[in-house]
């Protein structure tokens, strides 16, 4: 019965994964399955879903559509944080009710567009998800419902998968960072990893942030989930922080040969410079973890 309630969103993102388009698929399934039975009786919590845009007409609807036929009986409250759009983005993010919060592209910085929807939220936990992506399945919102009663719960997030859009370079680069090993079951988190708490696929305490500060705006260009990370996972170990698969998102970027090099390169100066724990890493992580 509660495979038949369950499905996951766009399956045909996977196809385009060289070798392991049905491991995806099934694994993932698994974890969805997972969530769906750990919470079949649980009351789900309000939440804000927080949406970084910039010209996405062609994907926010997509997107919003993938909010609101989540499995989750809480509040979905929709905030869109928009950086001077010249498309359609914020009338269709309007259609569907949503808060427009306006950014300037001349003073854009990353942590604060992050700070500005935490401001803008109306409810206790915020979705951070970014405009060109989509969710992987109808039970993506209630891996919240399933770790939010554990005590000094903070966060949870989940992989990114190549989406529909995904070329040759993002499949490689996803191929390379072995994305789909990140599948396996639900696990909680107690020291910093890389993609962790990266701000496309997390439920975040909007509590927590605010006992952290917020993002750090010195990181303007970028790094400011990782920072954010290394520091709640560094500075308050008693929090609960959790991966799970089931939060998983499809997240591609449309990598051109020449930017799909560059990925390779930064990720092998990462993999050689103390695994990622400098303060170059911190700053300037790969694209991958960027809007």
């Amino acid at each position: 019965m509660v495979e038949n309630s369950i499905r996951l969103l766009h399956p045909e993102a996977h196809d385009s994964t060289w070798g392991v388009r049905h491991h995806i698929a099934d694994t993932l399934f698994t974890r969805v399955k997972e969530v769906r039975e750990a919470t079949d009786i649980q009351p789900d919590p309000n939440v804000t879903v927080l949406i970084r845009t910039r010209n996405h007409e062609r994907t926010i609807g997509s997107l919003i559509d993938d909010v609101l036929v989540q499995q989750f009986g809480g509040e979905k409250q929709l905030v869109v944080v928009d950086t001077e759009s010249n498309d359609r983005t914020k009338e269709i993010a309007k259609r569907y009710g949503a808060v427009i919060v306006p950014l300037r592209q001349s003073t854009f910085n990353y942590a604060d567009s992050l700070n500005r929807g935490f401001e803008a939220a109306d409810h206790p936990f915020v979705v951070e998800l970014v405009g060109h992506s989509n969710l992987s399945s109808t039970c993506a919102l209630r891996t919240l419902t399933r770790w939010a009663g554990k005590p000094n719960f903070a966060a949870v997030y989940g992989a990114a998968l190549p989406n529909t859009n995904a070329t040759r370079g993002d499949i490689l680069i996803s191929a390379l960072t072995r994305a789909h090993r990140r599948l396996g079951p639900a696990e909680r988190i107690e020291r910093w990893e890389p993609g962790a708490l990266v701000a496309h696929r997390t439920i975040l305490s909007k509590a927590v942030w605010k006992e952290l500060g917020g993002y750090d705006t010195a990181y303007g260009d970028g790094g400011e989930d990782t920072a954010f990370a290394r520091k709640m996972l560094n500075e308050r170990p008693e929090l609960f922080v959790v991966r799970d698969p089931g939060m998983s998102v499809l997240h591609s970027y449309g990598l051109d040969p020449l930017a799909t090099v560059r990925q390779i390169s930064t990720l092998a100066r990462k993999r050689y410079q103390g695994k990622g724990r400098s303060f170059t890493e911190m700053k300037y992580r790969t694209d991958l973890e960027r809007v």
